[in-house]
């Protein structure tokens, strides 16, 4: 559904958003209605240059990020799932991998 070569997201696409600003920061959900780590779907095309998002948090669908200064990735399937489930913007779903050492299993 996006481009991941030149980070260029459709109109539709969903995204986690990693971070916003020149300092690459967080916004927790109790300080925005557009907080990072959450999965959205955009109304606009996303090619670096803001974000513009289908709703928001609080049901809003004029909301977004005009900075160019944001950091975002695809959603998983997961994620989408669980956005279209509850048909609003979700907590993003964090995928813990074990790590092998020595051909055993370290939880």
């Amino acid at each position: 559904m996006e481009n991941k070569e030149s980070n260029i997201y459709p109109v539709g696409a969903y995204v986690v958003l990693l971070t916003v600003g020149k300092n690459k920061g967080k916004m927790p959900l109790n300080q925005c209605s557009i907080p990072t780590d959450y999965v959205y779907k955009l109304r606009q095309a996303h090619n670096g240059e803001g974000i513009y998002l289908d709703k928001d948090t609080k049901g809003s669908r004029s909301n977004g990020y005009s900075t160019l200064n944001l950091e975002v990735r695809a959603a998983t399937e997961y994620e989408i799932a669980e956005y279209e489930k509850n048909d609003a913007p979700c907590p993003a779903i964090e995928i813990v991998v074990s790590q092998i050492i020595n051909e055993y299993p370290i939880y």
